[in-house]
């Protein structure tokens, strides 16, 4: 009776282990990829193209309204990113 108690108690740890410690990655939402030189997801190719010389240069401009906290624009990338100046816990 202990000892399946115990392994059920050890099943339900690993499971909860493995949900936090994935940080999600290993189930990406529809559309996405992770990118781990930014901590973040990012929409996912369309379309490969192996003979396209340079990736766009175009750049984004900065949405109109307040900052969000602890972030800065990318215009590269279209999207906030977290703020080297600021040190998270």
């Amino acid at each position: 009776m202990y000892l399946m108690g115990a392994a059920v108690l050890a099943g339900i740890i690993f499971v909860i282990y493995s949900v936090f410690s994935s940080g999600g990655i290993n189930n990406p939402p529809p559309g996405k990829v992770w990118s781990p030189e930014h901590g973040h997801w990012h929409d996912a190719p369309t379309e490969i193209n192996p003979t396209s010389p340079e990736p766009s240069t175009e750049l984004i401009p900065q949405p109109s309204g307040e900052v969000p906290d602890g972030k800065i624009w990318s215009p590269e990338h279209g999207h906030w990113h977290n703020s080297p100046n600021i040190s998270t816990p």
